[in-house]
Order: structure tokens, then sequence, then C-alpha cells
């Protein structure tokens, strides 16, 4: 008798075969319908304040030709410089990490929709400190064990090392005029994460302080009471990171010390009773502040506050031999 179940079961092993090869064709085509990122880190551990090396391969769908931005995420906020995938899908980011405690990072992938060197005409839900968005896809999510460290204390010697500190940055700041994209991002002045990590970088530069500028705030005043919200919005600013400071101090860190930069003339002059009014309010609220004591920058053995004065109050005609004591009899009072 002859059987026959061996040409079936040829027939069923094609069958098997052909579908076998069906199903994973349509795999690969789904998966190069499909764009992916990968990241990876240099280290699982790493010291506060330490810059953590990211990399970052994108591989877009197949034919897709948009142009992506990539944004770095620690702990579902925004955080760190945007960078732009090269010709090969590749991307190197330098996070920098302030905070003790288990940072885990990703990234996602935003459509373009400008061509202006940011890549977006609205940066507001990618600033600095934003919540991730479920509408942008992401990468994996790697870990990183960032760990307390001791900083040493600046050696004493005959030299001040003062940093210029700017306070002007207000919650939804567009960085309109800026050629070059921060390492943090694009931040505001009230995001305490970017002030600790500024901070950081400023103990290990060994800075003795810092000079908050607020060189503008009375511009064209005749007393202190006529500035503006956006002055109001500076002072808070500068509150938040004296806050900061004195939290960092509390952790035992040797944070530089604060000089306040008011200013006479840097624009349309205000008068010396706006001034010496706006010194007694510095006074009052922040030097006699129990909070920051401590904290402020001395000379001489009090409180040190920069006048910042352009000339722009001396008579049109005086001559230079008489910048001097124009200069002096119109000197502010101390704090």
């Amino acid at each position: 008798m002859i059987s026959v179940k061996p040409f079936f079961r040829r027939r069923t092993t094609r069958k098997i075969y052909c579908t076998v090869l069906t199903l994973i064709g349509l795999a690969l085509t789904a998966c190069n319908n499909q764009s992916g990122l990968s990241i990876s880190v240099n280290t699982d551990q790493i010291e506060m304040g330490r810059s953590v090396r990211v990399q970052a391969k994108y591989t877009p769908a197949a034919g897709d030709t948009t142009r992506v931005m990539l944004m770095p995420y620690v702990n579902g906020k925004r955080w760190g410089a945007h960078e732009f995938p090269d010709s090969a899908g590749k991307a190197l980011f330098l996070l920098p990490l302030p905070n003790p405690g288990l940072a885990q990072i990703d990234i996602a992938v935003v459509p373009c929709d400008t061509t202006l060197w940011c890549g977006l005409k609205d940066y507001t839900p990618y600033l600095t400190g934003q919540p991730a968005l479920d509408k942008d896809p992401r990468s994996n999510i790697v870990s990183v064990e960032v760990t307390s460290r001791t900083i040493p204390e600046r050696p004493k010697g005959n030299t001040t090392f003062v940093s210029q500190w700017e306070p002007w940055f207000m919650p939804g700041s567009m960085w309109t005029t800026a050629k070059a994209v921060p390492l943090l991002g694009f931040y505001d002045f009230t995001n305490r994460d970017v002030l600790r990590q500024h901070l950081l970088w400023l103990m290990d530069s060994k800075a003795d302080a810092v000079l908050f500028d607020w060189s503008n705030h009375i511009w064209g005043c005749k007393h202190w009471s006529e500035r503006g919200d956006g002055v109001n919005a500076i002072i808070h600013n500068t509150e938040i990171a004296l806050e900061v400071m004195a939290s960092m101090r509390d952790e035992g860190l040797p944070v530089p010390q604060a000089i306040i930069m008011p200013g006479l003339s840097n624009g349309p002059p205000g008068t010396m009773e706006a001034l010496n009014e706006e010194l007694d309010w510095i006074y009052h609220y922040f030097i006699r502040n129990p909070r920051f004591k401590g904290l402020w920058y001395e000379f001489d053995g009090k409180p040190l506050t920069v006048i910042l004065d352009t000339g722009q109050n001396m008579p049109a005609k005086s001559p230079p031999s008489t910048y001097s004591s124009v200069t002096t009899s119109n000197r502010a009072r101390s704090c």
C-alpha cells in the first residue's frame, strides 16, 4: 500500500515555512516603519554636581526625513541642553546631577517645527523643570546613583574672587537673544535645582562671593516705592537663591557669600533718595533676616554693597577734575 503522509507533511511544512517567512517579513516591515531611540551612560554612580555622559542613538522610521531634536529628562522633568542627532543618529549629552539620590534619565524625541537654531517656535513646554509630555516618543530609562561629597573650604588669601550672578531669568523666559543653549537647558532663576548646580560649580571654582545684579532697579525713579513689577520679580528670584544658599550651608557646604549690586545711573538715572531708600530696604529685609545671617560678604566688618554708577547724574559740563568730588558728595551711605 502506498502512503501519502509524507506528501502531506512536505506540503504542510512548506505552508508553515511560507507562513513564518511572511510573519517575519511583516515584522521587519513594521520595525522599519517605526523609529527608535536608545541611550546609555558612562557610569551608574557619580558625585553630586558632576556631569554624567549620556550617549543616544536615534533610528528614524524608513523614509522619514523629519528633523528632530532630543530632549533629556531626569526623574520625569526636563533637565539639560537639547541636542540634534548627527547623520548617524548619534548625540552626546553632558548632564550635571546636583541632588543626591537616584537619578532616572530618559530622552524624548521631538519633531522640529522651524529651521531656527533652537528647533521650536514655542519652547515653553520644554523649559528646564517642565514635566514630560505623553505625546513624545521616549527612550529607555537609565539610572544613576548620585552621592554626596565634601567640598573643601576656600583657601584664605589676599584676593577675593567674586562671580556676577544674574537673577533676571523669570519663569517662562524664552532666551530669545541667546546664541547657545546653557548646559542645564533654558532655565529660569526660580528653579532650585538650577541654583544648586550653579552654586556647586561656584564652590568648585573657589568663588568667595556672588554678586547679585540689581543695577537696573531704579531707572528714572525718584523713590524706591516706584519700582516696577519686573524689579519685584528679580527681588523674589534673589530671595529664592539666598534660601538655596542657606539650605546648602545647612548641609555643611562652603557656599559663596552674597553681595548685592544696586545701580544709580545704569540707564535712565534714579535719584539719591531712591538709592538710599533701596539700601534701607535691603538692610531691613535681607541683611537683618536671621535666615540669611552669615551669608553676606563683609568689608571692614560690614556687609558689602557695590553701587554701579556710570556718572550720568553729573552736571553736563563738569570738567574731569571735579569728577571725584562730585561722586564723593553723592555717594550713598553704607548698609
